[in-house]
């Protein structure tokens, strides 16, 4: 973090701090640091500049709350998921539903630069493999979750347009059973990358008591993709309050009780 963050010079001349030059240096292989740098680059221009981050993180209880108490903590989207559910009109959904296939064009980009990295015929030691191999499930995941939110969008929008246009036809159980497989295959993930935790799973990744508001590690939320599942739900059932499939202790966090 230090080498990133400091400018510092070498024989007079500024060394440069490109976002990839430990890749460069751990596995001393242009070929990897390039396809990240491309990967790097992919979530630059949409998930930052397009600002599709907005949809890939998922609602916390203060998003859901009625203003003025819904205090934006991470990036959301611009509208709620129940305006959308409730009070979208059909150029709205329209402008969401462009904003869905900006996170397929993401995903597709995404998927074929993996394709091509594990196509190379890479020399890498049993080590540079173990961290090789848990980069791209990074990688995979994110593509995962990309596609997992264009599908309860593709839902959640395709329902309320269908309202407006007294379409009769709609069955979300198309869309959930395709997000639902994405889901399972996201789990396969999380569960390969447990058997390399470097703590007990125990304590970090299932519930538990603790000395926190929390009855459960940090990445129990993570171990089951419970947010994942919630947003399946919110668009099959159209709720979308804070209490809906919620794992928080409201009362604890806020120090009511102990």
């Amino acid at each position: 973090i230090a080498r990133w963050s400091w400018q510092h010079n070498f024989n007079g001349k500024e060394q440069p701090v490109p976002a990839c030059m430990f890749l460069d240096n751990i596995f001393e292989t242009e070929k990897i640091t390039e396809s990240f740098g491309h990967l790097l680059d992919l979530q630059q221009k949409y998930l930052k500049d397009k600002e599709l981050m907005r949809y890939m993180t998922a609602a916390n209880p203060t998003d859901e709350l009625p203003g003025p108490l819904n205090i934006e903590f991470h990036p959301r989207p611009k509208r709620s998921y129940k305006w959308m559910h409730k009070k979208a009109d059909l150029q709205a959904i329209k402008i969401i539903k462009k904003d869905a296939e900006q996170l397929v064009g993401f995903a597709e980009k995404s998927t074929e630069i993996l394709a091509e990295l594990n196509h190379e015929k890479l020399r890498l030691t049993a080590e540079q493999e173990k961290l090789f191999a848990e980069l791209v499930d990074a990688i995979q995941i994110t593509v995962l979750r990309a596609m997992h939110k264009t599908v309860t969008l593709g839902s959640l929008l395709s329902k309320r347009e269908n309202k407006i246009t007294k379409n009769t036809t709609f069955n979300p159980a198309s869309f959930l059973g395709e997000a639902e497989a994405l889901r399972k295959k996201a789990q396969q993930i999380v569960y390969k990358r447990e058997q390399q935790y470097r703590y007990s799973v125990d304590l970090i990744a299932r519930k538990r008591w603790g000395h926190t508001a929390y009855r459960f590690g940090y990445l129990y939320p993570v171990s089951n993709l419970h947010f994942w599942q919630r947003e399946e739900q919110q668009a099959l059932k159209g709720r979308f309050g804070p209490l809906f499939m919620n794992i928080w202790n409201m009362p604890r966090i806020i120090g009511i009780v102990n």
